[in-house]
């Protein structure tokens, strides 16, 4: 279980590092916005069905974990949503 959770931090580690430079590219009006949101949209969305297949059904199994997991799968869902239709701009 251990490396479970090490594994989904460095994956939410990853997408905050994504997210903080896209951001800060847009505080300083910086180019290179449009490659840095496809790397977000690439790693967010390899990384999505391992996590919904693997991960998630070990996790609903728990009852500590049940609510947490559900709301877990919202953020996913709406995520996937803004970058599918940022993608689409």
């Amino acid at each position: 279980m251990n490396s479970l959770l090490k594994y989904l931090e460095d994956q939410h580690s990853e997408i905050r590092r994504l997210v903080s430079e896209l951001e800060e590219k847009s505080m300083k009006r910086e180019g290179g916005k449009t490659e840095d949101f496809s790397r977000l949209r690439r790693f967010f969305c390899r990384t999505r069905n391992p996590r919904k297949t693997a991960f998630c059904p070990l996790l609903l199994e728990n009852e500590e974990a049940r609510v947490h997991t559900y709301a877990a799968l919202e953020v996913h869902r709406l995520a996937s949503i803004l970058l599918g239709d940022l993608g689409d701009e």
